[in-house]
């Protein structure tokens, strides 16, 4: 992650392989972290607190979001309802109205199933707001 980083702000933002790249290792690691949760490692917590200081000063709002809720299914895939409720409290945001058309789309795309289990309703009034296109 360290070196995705320097790769990251290294390059321009303009290069589309540089940023593909760090989307990629990005993806990876919360996957990873997501199968280490779906195997029961035992050291979970001091993991997610590395994860959470890999991710909080590098992505957005949404992109955390995002992230969390990949981790936060396995959480839910391993019958974990506590973990998985307090992952998405924690990083789920609850008033997209603060974001653009466009990042609320984003948003809901990359966490719905998560949100689906976490909260149907929601995520159901949220698509309501948005064309069918």
């Amino acid at each position: 992650m360290q070196q995705c980083n320097k790769m990251k702000t290294g390059c321009f933002l303009t290069s589309s392989s540089c940023v593909n790249a760090y989307s990629i290792a990005l993806d990876l690691y919360s996957r990873s972290m997501g199968l280490l949760v779906r195997n029961h490692v035992d050291n979970c917590s001091q993991m997610l607190r590395q994860f959470e200081e890999d991710v909080e000063m590098q992505l957005s709002t949404i992109e955390k979001a995002i992230a969390w809720s990949t981790i936060a299914l396995e959480y839910y895939l391993a019958n974990d309802n506590d973990q998985f409720h307090n992952l998405c409290a924690k990083y789920f945001p609850t008033d997209l109205s603060a974001y653009s058309m466009w990042d609320q789309k984003c948003l809901l795309w990359g966490i719905s199933p998560a949100l689906y289990y976490y909260s149907s309703n929601f995520l159901f009034e949220q698509l309501q707001n948005y064309d069918e296109q």
